[in-house]
């Protein structure tokens, strides 16, 4: 009998210090980026407060975008969730200031706000005063908000890198059915004209299927290639540098559509 404990107990420490030998490493290197993603999000999570229409709202508003002209004839409003809005990079790094610079003579708007789906962003619109809306769809828009306001659970580094882990190996359901929040949010949006929609990831992914079926004003465009990280999809600043890049000919169309002739443009000039 103390020969079978002793295995136990042996067992036990040797797991036990492989457990807290993981933790130690994962802390000092985070080599997937898993601890630097959730800092990330909870540092976003905590410039929003409650609304009673829209569930949360950014604390100052907007995200600021430095380089937007302060007041002109023609105002985008670039509308989204955290993609939009610039999880992990800094104000002038996000795409939208990307096309400020392109596009001088234009006031942009940063509305994307932190795990916003189509229904919230569609009341965004609603909100906002522009001349044309841009609307950054990827394949989590059709999906219910997070509880973003209810306190960052904290976690050790081995539970963040499994859930990252499952995270990653989920993929989405082609079957999938859509709640009627989504469906009758997408029925609303296709009754504006000056708003368009770019779905970033595959046109085989369900989400754009419904939305490319039902919006008069949609396009596809590839998934973005540079990431923060690993664990965090969100592109870092090369990966908003591919997405103004992309979505520099759709913005000069809405500006020559919905404000007359365009205002100049540094892509343009060169």
């Amino acid at each position: 009998m103390r020969f079978y404990l002793r295995i136990v107990v042996t067992v036990t420490i040797i797991g036990m210090t492989a457990l807290i030998g993981l933790e130690i490493m994962l802390r000092i290197f985070d080599p997937w980026g898993a601890l630097a993603y959730v800092q990330d999000m909870k540092n976003a999570y905590a410039q929003l407060i409650p609304d009673e229409q829209l569930g949360y709202v950014q604390v100052d508003g907007h995200r600021r975008t430095p380089d937007s002209a302060q007041s002109s004839n023609c105002t985008i409003a670039i509308v989204g969730d955290s993609v939009t809005w610039g999880v992990g990079v800094s104000d002038n790094e996000t795409y939208t200031n990307l096309l400020a610079l392109m596009f001088p003579g234009v006031q942009f708007i940063n509305a994307g706000v932190v795990g916003y789906n189509t229904a919230q962003i569609v009341t965004v619109i609603q909100t906002i005063s522009a001349d044309a809306y841009l609307y950054l769809m990827i394949g989590n828009d059709a999906d219910n908000p997070p509880d973003v306001l209810a306190p960052y659970k904290n976690q050790t580094a081995v539970e963040i890198y499994y859930h990252q882990f499952a995270r990653m190996q989920r993929q989405g359901d082609p079957t999938r059915t859509f709640p009627a929040w989504f469906t009758g949010a997408i029925q609303l949006l296709n009754t504006y004209d000056n708003v368009t929609t770019v779905f970033y990831g595959s046109v085989e992914n369900p989400v754009y299927q419904y939305a490319a079926a039902h919006l008069d004003r949609i396009a596809a465009m590839p998934l973005w290639t540079h990431n923060n990280s690993v664990a965090d999809p969100h592109p870092s600043a090369p990966g908003h540098a591919e997405i103004a890049a992309s979505l520099e000919p759709v913005v000069a169309t809405l500006i020559t559509e919905f404000c007359g002739a365009a205002p100049p443009s540094e892509v343009w000039d060169e």
